[in-house]
Formats: C-alpha cells, structure tokens, sequence
C-alpha cells in the first residue's frame, strides 16, 4: 500500500505501520469486505487494496507502476492526511492490455443491506464491482439513486471498520515512492479441489 509518511510507528508483524494508519487501514478492509472478499488471502489473490494521500497525478503514476509491478488491480483509498478518520476519495487501478487506468472520484454504493458494495464512478457511465473469482471488473452503466446507495455503503463500511480493532494486520505494508513492493506469502500452497 502507499501511505504518507507518518511520525509514529508500531510494529506488530514484520512490516512497520504506523500507529495512526491502523483506523485507515480497517476502513480499507472494511470496504474490501463489503465489495464481497474475505480478509483472508485468496487463491486469486487479484486485487490489492490500498490507501494513503489524497489522489493526484503524481500518486496515479505511482499506484499505475504498483498495480503494473504486482499484477493486480487495486482499489485506493485516499484520506487528507496521516491522521484523518475519514476517506475523502475512492479510487480504482485498472490493467488493461496495454495501459493501466486510474479512476479517480468514484463513490461507494450498496443497493441494499445485503448487496456487495461496487465503485461508481463520477466522471464516466460506468462502476466496479468484484466477480465469484475474486477480480474486479468494469461494468457499464451507473446504477439508480447513486447518493442514498452512497449513504448506506459508507454505513455498512464504517460499522465494520469500528469492529476492527485497533492491531495492524499482517500483509499491510508502506511502500516509499519508487520502492517495490514485498511479496505476500510466497509460500502459501493454493488449495486444490477435485470435483
């Protein structure tokens, strides 16, 4: 993930986050849980989640280089600064063939209690939401009552945010400007079912 730099930090697991960043981070995990994914790693493990300063050109440049990089697409969480408790921004990083795009200025959006969050986005007719495989896709068209389906998602997110408590959890990491990132769990075998 890509944080601003912050003063104070903990280390709770082999990555160094710091302290400030933890109600950041469980927004995060939040919105990945409402999109439909697990905490867990995945076998198609295809979307990194991240967060950290406001988006702008030069912080697209860099989450296109990560999201190149590690081969996933990535859903980017901005705050204003190292200590904000609230998002101001929601962005996607999406692979295409022969370019990465950054969308930025989307809107989380639930359709119901139940239904998975999508990102809508702002400036084109279009959203995100995650498939069964685990991927996120880009889906045509933008769903009805865009700000009462905004309301409810930030609900869901932040109930399930406050439930997280206040540890790092393990596979978060700051990745400096440039830097690359570590790889997760190299050795985890994928689980094999035959049918």
């Amino acid at each position: 993930m890509l944080l601003p730099k912050a003063e104070t930090q903990r280390t709770d697991t082999m990555n160094t986050v710091p302290t400030s960043n933890v109600r950041q981070q469980n927004f995060m995990h939040a919105l990945r849980m409402n999109m439909g994914l697990p905490l867990h790693q995945l076998a198609n493990d295809a979307i990194a989640n991240t967060f950290g300063q406001p988006m702008d050109f030069q912080v697209g440049l860099e989450m296109a280089r990560i999201a190149q990089m590690i081969q996933k697409d990535a859903v980017y969480v901005s705050f204003a600064s190292d200590t904000a408790n609230k998002p101001i921004g929601f962005s996607v990083i999406y692979r295409e063939l022969n370019m990465v795009d950054v969308i930025d200025n989307c809107v989380p959006y639930a359709a119901s209690d139940n239904a998975p969050v999508v990102l809508v986005s702002t400036r084109a007719n279009e959203h995100f939401a995650v498939d069964s495989r685990g991927s996120l896709i880009r889906l045509p068209g933008k769903p009805a009552n865009i700000a009462a389906g905004k309301k409810l998602a930030m609900k869901r997110i932040r109930v399930a945010a406050a439930a997280m408590g206040d540890a790092q959890m393990a596979g978060c990491q700051i990745i400096k400007p440039g830097a690359a990132p570590m790889a997760q769990n190299p050795q985890v075998e994928p689980i094999v079912c035959f049918s």
